[in-house]
């Protein structure tokens, strides 16, 4: 009996046993369950406080008679206009690749108050999955190339040569659309190139400066030439430790250094210092680990404006963050060295590809598109 005894008050504590693993089961799954959708929650959060072109502010739509002493052409993009060749026949044929993702990056150089959108810095952005390559391509905002089709605010269709820094404050000062500055930004460059533009991604002087700073400034080579502009032209110089050669700016004088204009071979050198910024950015997010990443977006994402949904922005960072420690960076502007004319048009002097077949060819091959045969 003793025996037995002991063994029937041990038998309800086992039964309590097995009742009480399934509740802790069940409570871990709903924790999980729960920091999971508060992930998710705030995850898309944090996305929806992105400024997407539709939500900008649009402005009333101004007639043609109405703006005659304005100094903007009167013509605006046509939005029923689909571009699927270039000027030159039927070539190039604008044709995707799947290993490739070319993202548009315009440098807002509008300051607070004003209407007009000026893109003070176009850099297309490629990235190629096969290659492991990140070419960053500026098209210098004075060059001269052909539009698609687009209509005035009378309805008169318009085609011709422009250059190619108007057509983000065409796009939006005609329509009061942000979107159709970003539209008619990308259809040029399809226009001309064959080179699909998948999305585009707006920032500010501010919003820069902001992402310098995050990313733990850049390191810059500055010349004794570029630090005497800056010296000249920027504030707190001489009490920040700049200097001439290696420097590690701030984001006030990266952006100082990136707008040097009115030395050396003007827009050309312009172009190359901005290359160089973000050349140094991406080599500073390379090192980042996950959580750095992730902080580092969630103070960002706020302050951009894209044409990219949730969804898009979502699958871009699952696909290229884990490719970023591995991604070789090449840089190089349009037009390319030794393929160029100036072009004079209404007083007005610009650059352009002295040869528009060449040119798109030469881009094409340097993002690792597939470049079809050309007859011409």
């Amino acid at each position: 009996m003793a025996k037995g005894g002991k063994y029937l008050a041990k038998k309800p504590v086992a039964k309590k046993k097995k009742k009480v693993l399934p509740i802790i089961l069940l409570v871990l799954l709903l924790i999980v369950v729960i920091c999971v959708g508060a992930g998710v929650w705030y995850y898309n959060h944090l996305l929806s406080m992105i400024t997407r072109p539709d939500s900008v502010p649009v402005r009333p739509s101004v007639s043609v008679e109405a703006t005659e002493t304005e100094t903007l052409p009167n013509e605006t993009l046509a939005p029923e206009t689909t571009v699927e060749t270039s000027p030159e026949d039927t070539w190039p044929q604008i044709v995707s690749d799947e290993n490739i993702t070319n993202i548009m990056l315009v440098g807002q150089a509008a300051r607070e108050g004003e209407t007009h959108l000026i893109s003070d810095t176009m850099i297309l952005v490629s990235i190629n999955r096969e290659q492991k390559t990140l070419t960053l391509t500026s098209l210098m905002r004075d060059m001269c190339l052909v539009w698609p089709k687009y209509i005035d605010t009378n309805g008169k269709e318009h085609s011709g040569n422009n250059r190619i820094n108007m057509a983000y404050n065409m796009g939006y000062h005609w329509t009061g659309n942000k979107q159709d500055s970003m539209d008619l930004l990308e259809s040029i460059v399809q226009h001309n190139f064959g080179v699909p533009v998948d999305r585009t991604i707006e920032i500010d002087f501010q919003i820069f400066m902001d992402i310098v700073d995050l990313l733990g400034r850049v390191e810059i080579d500055i010349s004794e030439e570029e630090y005497a502009y800056m010296l000249e032209n920027a504030n707190w110089m001489e009490d920040c430790g700049v200097h001439p050669g290696v420097n590690k700016l701030c984001g006030y004088h990266a952006l100082c250094y990136a707008r040097i204009r009115k030395i050396g071979h003007g827009d050309y050198d312009r172009t190359e210092r901005q290359r160089k910024v973000i050349t140094s950015l991406i080599g500073n997010l390379k090192e980042m680990n996950i959580l750095q990443i992730h902080k580092l977006f969630t103070q960002i994402l706020p302050k951009i404006t894209t044409d990219m949904t949730n969804q898009e922005i979502t699958n871009y960072a699952f696909e290229f963050i884990p490719m970023l420690k591995d991604l070789k960076i090449q840089s190089q502007r349009i037009p390319f060295e030794g393929n160029e004319i100036s072009v004079v048009r209404d007083g007005d002097y610009m650059i352009a590809p002295a040869n528009l077949k060449t040119t798109a060819k030469q881009l094409q091959e340097s993002i690792g598109m597939t470049v079809a045969e050309t007859t011409d």
